[in-house]
């Protein structure tokens, strides 16, 4: 019970402190919006009922519920369809702003992981996710700059193979040391064809 209590006070819920502090202030400045309106609509609502019937010989104390009723019953409805309206929108727009983003990461790194460092991936203004979006192009740059000092390296060291190769192709050398040779360079070609596995040339 205690380790559970101190896990759950050292759980960080602003991990994107702007996205969600804006996003939190919007859904109170809707909910403020809100209850005003219900408000407002409650009194114009109710005060045209009581108005309408409280000089009535008619009514009694006893009838207030039943007086209150339909007008209560129309406030709930007016107000749950139009929160549920400005919610679906609310929500539309502030889902498209990540999930547009997110979507775009997905079709990325599928790109990147199948080996196309040329991948740059750029938002709109005003999603969301912009400081996630510079650190996958920064993760992908750094990917691209080591693979290309490998591919310089294989390029150095593939020429000194043929050249090595060339001096122990001479019928004086012994043939395990030329079978070494050529194992050698079956796997310089593997490691070759790696690399070229990895789209990295402007």
């Amino acid at each position: 019970m205690g380790n559970n209590r101190r896990s759950f006070l050292k759980r960080t819920f602003l991990v994107e402190k702007a996205y969600q502090i804006k996003f939190i202030l919007k859904i109170v400045a809707f909910v403020v919006l809100a209850t005003i309106l219900t408000g407002v609509i409650a009194y114009f609502l109710t005060d045209e009922a009581l108005e309408h019937n409280f000089y009535s010989i008619h009514s009694k104390i006893s009838n207030v519920r039943e007086l209150l009723l339909p007008s209560v019953i129309a406030i709930m409805f007016v107000v749950t369809a139009i929160v549920a309206f400005f919610t679906t929108i609310i929500s539309l727009i502030e889902s498209h702003k990540v999930g547009g983003p997110i979507y775009r990461f997905k079709m990325n790194l599928d790109k990147i992981g199948n080996g196309d460092l040329n991948t740059v991936s750029k938002l709109r203004e005003g999603d969301e996710l912009q400081d996630f979006t510079a650190t996958i192009n920064q993760m992908t740059k750094g990917i691209k700059t080591r693979v290309i000092a490998i591919d310089d390296k294989f390029s150095t060291v593939k020429k000194q193979i043929g050249e090595l190769g060339a001096v122990l192709s001479r019928d004086d050398i012994s043939n395990p040391d030329k079978e070494k040779v050529q194992a050698l360079n079956n796997y310089i070609n593997d490691l070759e064809n790696v690399i070229n596995d990895f789209k990295f040339k402007e």
